[in-house]
């Protein structure tokens, strides 16, 4: 690697040797990720380890990442990005960020896990946008719902089958079997109306499917439906 741009490899080469064993699990953090293409090296590099990657202004990774998981990138599903300012203090934010504690909602809600994916809207939305319109008597009228397809979420967050438990903001939890997975296509809308989903507008997702045939949902379909969802672990 040209000296013109840092000389990198040079000092990868004599210091990541030791560390490169497939088996080997590590904890990588990068500073500046500006489009995500040395996280993805990382995250293959070290499929075992966990891969963080800091940025200030997270808005390229998230408009790129689309185009790298196309591309073959993040297959082990181990790397966070977490929004960072290199000129305030952080030390704080390091340490919750290192013990995986940096969600005010799972921590008031007590609620562990050893591994996760975190989305935020606009890498939902690249995971692709479906809209459905449904009907049911106790709304004011028919609302469009628009979010990617839960099925596109799943496999992006490496989800291998099981049951699935939805978490409100609220602390509100609904459990939903394996079967009933795979007997709705459901979406996780991110909008209603084009209209993104607020907190206390049952937002930030609100988890639904299309009831088959042209008619309103039934009570026991509405039943169904979790908003408020922050969180869905697998079973």
């Amino acid at each position: 690697m040209s000296p013109r741009h840092h000389n990198y490899g040079r000092l990868y080469a004599r210091y990541l040797p030791p560390f490169l064993d497939k088996g080997t699990s590590v904890t990588l953090i990068e500073v500046g990720i500006l489009e995500g293409t040395g996280l993805a090296i990382w995250s293959d590099l070290f499929p075992k380890g966990r891969i963080i990657g800091l940025d200030i202004d997270l808005s390229h990774f998230n408009s790129n990442l689309g185009r790298l998981i196309d591309l073959g990138a993040f297959k082990a599903r181990n790397h966070e990005v977490h929004a960072f300012d290199g000129f305030v203090d952080n030390t704080g934010f390091l340490a919750d960020v290192l013990r995986g504690n940096t969600d005010v909602f799972v921590k008031y809600h007590e609620r562990t896990f050893d591994k996760a994916f975190e989305f935020d809207r606009v890498m939902l939305e690249r995971l692709g946008v479906t809209q459905i319109r449904i009907e049911y008597e106790r709304w004011d009228g028919p609302i469009t719902f628009s979010g990617p397809r839960l099925a596109e979420v799943l496999k992006a967050a490496g989800w291998r089958g099981g049951a699935l438990v939805t978490l409100g903001l609220d602390g509100y939890s609904t459990r939903i079997s394996a079967a009933e997975v795979e007997a709705h296509d459901w979406v996780l809308a991110t909008r209603t109306d084009g209209r993104a989903l607020g907190i206390g507008e049952r937002g930030p997702l609100w988890l639904v499917f299309d009831p088959l045939g042209e008619r309103p949902a039934t009570k026991d379909e509405s039943s169904m439906w979790p908003w408020a969802v922050f969180l869905i672990q697998c079973e």
